[in-house]
């Protein structure tokens, strides 16, 4: 009997716990609660649970037509940007300054993996070579600055004695491969100690 009563008041002290929860968080999950109506119906490019994502909102409505009377009135003088269409937007106008921030976007992402690439290969080159690469020490530091600096002095000889090549095919005639004064001096010019 004892052990009842004692249950029963623990189940009301949680649940007057919990309600007091409830209620002190209530304002804010009223707020969370709007937001996400807002954000999931209201808003014009909201994505709509399924039976709904059938029939398009009136935003879509609104653009597709803009964009079916731009698009049969043939002259797009008067229209600022291209008309387009995507899978992902459906029928839009790619403005101009939208046009250009993409393409500064794309520009800045293709960067981006070029850079992540290469490092990735340079990572995967040093490990190769050295597998206790973080405990590398000041002369193999410099050994390894020079290695680099042999490469790119390599790599631009080669680069110089296709550029004579291709002049030399210009002119009429033929050349064995080898690179000019001129070039020669340019691949010298680079410091033994380049920092690259």
């Amino acid at each position: 009997m004892v052990t009842v009563v004692v249950l029963l008041n623990m189940l009301i002290a949680m649940m007057t716990e919990s309600y007091q929860r409830v209620q002190t968080n209530a304002d804010m999950e009223w707020k969370f609660a709007c937001s996400t109506l807002w954000l999931s119906v209201f808003d014009n490019h909201s994505v709509v649970p399924p039976p709904f994502n059938l029939i398009p909102s009136m935003h879509r409505i609104t653009v597709m037509i803009r964009w079916v009377i731009a698009s049969l009135r043939g002259s797009f003088d008067d229209v600022p940007g291209k008309i387009s269409w995507s899978a992902k937007r459906c029928c839009y106008w790619d403005t101009d300054v939208d046009y250009s921030m993409r393409k500064a976007e794309e520009e800045k992402y293709e960067k981006l993996i070029i850079q992540l690439i290469r490092r990735y290969l340079h990572c995967n080159g040093m490990q190769s070579r050295c597998p206790a690469l973080p405990n590398l020490t000041q002369d193999f530091k410099e050994q390894l600055k020079e290695e680099i600096s042999q490469e790119l002095r390599k790599s631009l000889r080669l680069l110089n004695r296709r550029k004579t090549r291709r002049r030399t095919i210009r002119n009429g005639t033929i050349s064995d491969g080898r690179p000019t004064a001129n070039a020669e001096i340019n691949c010298q010019q680079i410091p033994p100690n380049c920092q690259c």
